[in-house]
Parts: C-alpha cells; structure tokens; sequence
C-alpha cells in the first residue's frame, strides 16, 4: 500500500488532470485503517494534488461517506482542511439529501473557537466572522446595504450583525442559515436594536422548510429607533416533513419600487432556538 500511495503521489504530481479520472478507486484502495491512516498522514502533508482529489470525491455520492471521514480526520491535523474542501463536502451531502452526514461533519470540523459558539443556531451572536458554510452564517454582499459585525476582533461586547440600510429598494436578501432542527416545538428568539430605521415594505426573520418553502415560523421587525427589543415566539418543526430549514432575512417587497426606500440601521444580537418539551 505504501508503495500503491507513492505511485499515485508521483501521478498526481506529474498530471494532475488524472487526479479526477483515478479519485473513484481511493477509498477502495484506502479503506482498510491502516491505508487510510497513510493516507490521511499523507494529505495532512498538503501536497498539491489534495485539493484536486477532494474536488472530485466531492462530486461522486458513493465516495461522500469516505470524504467526510477524512475531512473530520484531518481536522485534527497540522493543515486542517480549508473553507472551500468542507464547502464542497457539506454542500454535496445537502445535495444528496444526507442531512444528518452533512451536519455530523460540519460540527466534527468546527475548530475550537467555533465549537464555542455552536448550538442549534451557530454563531448567534456574531461573536466570529461567518464562514459562509452551510450551518453557518452564508452573508452576500447586497447592492442597498451594508453588512458588519461589531462584536468580531475585539469589538464591543456581545457582538451582533448590523444592517445598515442605504436609501434604496431591498428585496431577495442574502442573509441566511441552515438549520437542522430535530422535528418537535422551539423557542426562537432574536434581540432586535435599530436607529431610525424605515422599512416600508417591512423586514422579517422567517424559518421555513428547505425544499418546500413552508414557513413555521415568521418574526417580524419594527421601524424606528429603539435599544435590545427581544422578540421571542414559538414554532413546531412538524415530523417527517421538515427535515431541513432555513433562517433568513427577507422583506414583502414584490418589486424594486424607489417609492418604497430602506433606511437606518439595525443591530440583531443573540440568535437562539431552544427546544420545548411538548
């Protein structure tokens, strides 16, 4: 086996271009332990085909029970592996529907400080940059306003994600994460500041079923200027058909209509779902 992975570490090297054709035979090549673990020991060396090989296990279903095996192995090791390799990975297992793969890997490679803020909601308040992984923060640039966190590098106290608004329509936000909340009843809550904020066609946190788009939860934001409003209410995750969910930010607007402007700024802190007994 040493000698099988040297060859192929030279192959690989030298064309990379057989790095996709060849990635279907390694994890049966390597799925004894003690191949893997060479394997493993290799690709935590980071030689240049590593990311290559992960690219194209990623885009075969039958290898992403053996990806995300290494990926969560490597996590451990001196070059842990990067955003876009775990990228890849957990979108592909979202995209195969393998949910609970998906989100087991995403929490075995979380690096320390962001096992710290892990919980139903990752990263409620904003304490770290977002990563933009699915069960992660996932924040695009938005023509109409302005996305910081103050609380990440030392800011004040108690983070948060402000949205500063820039005088123009907003519809289709790009504010969002993944959940995977177990079927059952949660309390959701959010605490909500704003400073002259105008949203006139109004401005909401939803929940809704990945897929389907069925909405079980819907809290809406008020305008104008206030300090830590807390907004708290209750949903059902309903068994069987809501495996996967969204949060995100959106708006009722239809249309991008310049009557209808958005302005000011508003600070949402202190993200949490917390599970209810029935």
């Amino acid at each position: 086996v040493t000698a099988a992975l040297d060859q192929l570490d030279v192959l690989f090297r030298r064309w990379p271009s057989r790095v996709a054709p060849l990635a279907e035979i390694v994890p049966q090549v390597f799925a004894a332990v003690e191949p893997y673990q060479m394997l493993v020991a290799r690709l935590d060396d980071n030689p240049p085909w590593r990311r290559g090989l992960i690219s194209a296990l990623a885009s075969q279903p039958q290898s992403l029970a053996f990806l995300a095996r290494l990926l969560t192995d490597l996590t451990a090791g001196s070059t842990p592996p990067a955003g876009s390799e775990l990228n890849a990975v957990l979108s592909a297992l979202l995209k195969e529907k393998r949910y609970d793969v998906a989100y087991q890997t995403f929490i075995l490679t979380l690096t320390p400080e962001e096992q710290a803020v892990s919980g139903y909601i990752h990263n409620g308040r904003f304490q770290i940059s977002p990563t933009g992984r699915p069960f992660d923060w996932q924040i695009r640039d938005h023509p109409g306003l302005t996305v910081s966190y103050p609380g990440v590098n030392g800011g004040r106290e108690g983070g948060g994600l402000r949205v500063q608004f820039n005088n123009t329509p907003v519809r289709n936000l790009s504010l969002r994460q993944t959940l995977l909340l177990p079927s059952g009843g949660y309390a959701f809550e959010v605490t909500v500041s704003a400073q002259n904020a105008s949203l006139p066609k109004g401005l909401l946190w939803r929940i809704a079923c990945a897929g389907s788009n069925k909405v079980v939860a819907e809290a809406p934001v008020a305008s104008g200027t206030y300090q830590a409003m807390a907004t708290k209410l209750m949903l059902t995750v309903p068994d069987g058909e809501c495996p996967l969910q969204t949060l995100f930010l959106t708006t009722k607007a239809i249309g991008e209509n310049w009557n209808d402007r958005y302005s000011g700024v508003v600070i949402f802190d202190d993200f949490r779902a917390t599970a209810v007994g029935s």
